[in-house]
C-alpha cells in the first residue's frame, strides 16, 4: 500500500494592476491638438487640448512604471502636446505674414490703379489746352512784352474748372517766366481763350529773340452741379 504526497496548493492569481487610461487620453488629445494646430485662426482651441495632453501624458508616464503599460502612449501625448503649441505659433505667424503681405499687395494695386486713372485724366486734360500764341512783341512805347495765350476746350463729360501751369523758355532753353492760368466753370464742349497767361517785361526779355511755351501740368476738376 503506498501513500501519496499531498500536492502544494495552487498559487493565488496576481491581483490585476489596472490599465493606463490617462496615457491613452494624453495620446488622443495630443494628436487632435497637433492636427488642429495646423488650421489658422481656428487653432486657438489647441491650448486646452495641448495642456490636457501634457498633463495626462505626464501622469500616464508616471503611472506606466507601476502598471507596466502606457509608457509609449504617454510619451507620445507629451510630445504631440508640446509640438501642437509650437505649431500654433508657427502657423499663426505664417498666416499673419501672408495676410499682411496680401493687404500690402492690395494697397499697391489700388494705388497703381489710382495713379493710372489720374495719369489718364491728366493726359485727357492736356488735350484740352492749346497754346495759341507764344512770342515777344513790341509795345507801343518802344519796349517789349511777352504775348502768351491759351485756348481751353472742355472735352470732358462734365462741367469743369482748369488749373494750368507751364513755362516759357528762350532760344537757349533758359526759363523766362512761368505760365499760370485758371479757367472756371467751363461747360462740356465749350471753349475759352485766355490771354496774357505769362508775364515778363524789360530786363526779363533782354536778349530774348525766340520763345518756346510748354504746358507742364493741367488739373481738370469736375464742377458739382
Amino acid at each position: 500500500m503506498s501513500y501519496g504526497y499531498p500536492q502544494p496548493p495552487a498559487p493565488a492569481p496576481a491581483a490585476p494592476q489596472g490599465g493606463n487610461g490617462l496615457a491613452v487620453a494624453g495620446l488622443v488629445l495630443g494628436i487632435i491638438g497637433l492636427v488642429v494646430s495646423l488650421i489658422p485662426v481656428l487653432n486657438v482651441v489647441v491650448w486646452p487640448l495641448a495642456i490636457l495632453a501634457v498633463i495626462f501624458g505626464g501622469v500616464g508616464l508616471a503611472r506606466s512604471s507601476k502598471v507596466g503599460k502606457g509608457k509609449g502612449a504617454a510619451i507620445t501625448g507629451l510630445v504631440t502636446g508640446i509640438l501642437s503649441v509650437i505649431m500654433f505659433f508657427v502657423i499663426n505667424a505664417a498666416f499673419v505674414g501672408a495676410v499682411d503681405e496680401a493687404a500690402k499687395n492690395i494697397d499697391k494695386d489700388i494705388q497703381r490703379e489710382q495713379q493710372s486713372q489720374e495719369a489718364d485724366n491728366r493726359r485727357a486734360a492736356d488735350k484740352d489746352v492749346e497754346i495759341t500764341s507764344c512770342a515777344v512783341k513790341d509795345t507801343e512805347f518802344g519796349g517789349q512784352e511777352l504775348d502768351v495765350s491759351l485756348k481751353v476746350t472742355n472735352n470732358g463729360d462734365d462741367r469743369a474748372s482748369y488749373f494750368i501751369e507751364g513755362e516759357v523758355t528762350d532760344q537757349d532753353g533758359n526759363q523766362v517766366t512761368t505760365i499760370n492760368s485758371v479757367v472756371s466753370d467751363l461747360n462740356h464742349g465749350s471753349s475759352k481763350k485766355e490771354n496774357s497767361v505769362a508775364l515778363a517785361f524789360g530786363d526779363d526779355l533782354k536778349g530774348v529773340t525766340k520763345t518756346t511755351c510748354k504746358i507742364l501740368d493741367v488739373d481738370r476738376n469736375a464742377v458739382l452741379q
